[in-house]
């Protein structure tokens, strides 16, 4: 099966920066495991679109459990 183009912008990308701050505040190793489960989940995302919730027009969305920021 092909990926699904997975885009991720701006506004989203100036959020992930201020999360991994946040988080790398708190615990230098937190932040790795932040960025991980991130990628996961943008993989998932590309690998089963139709599978994730239909959010603000025509983008999909996942959570991340481990990250409530």
């Amino acid at each position: 099966m092909k990926k699904a183009k997975t885009v991720i912008s701006e506004s989203a990308d100036f959020d992930l920066k201020e999360i991994a701050d946040w988080y790398n505040a708190r615990n230098k190793k937190l932040i790795w495991t932040f960025l991980k489960d991130f990628k996961e989940k943008v993989k998932y995302i590309s690998e089963n679109p139709l599978a994730c919730e239909v959010r603000y027009e025509n983008f999909r969305i996942v959570y991340l459990k481990k990250f409530p920021f």
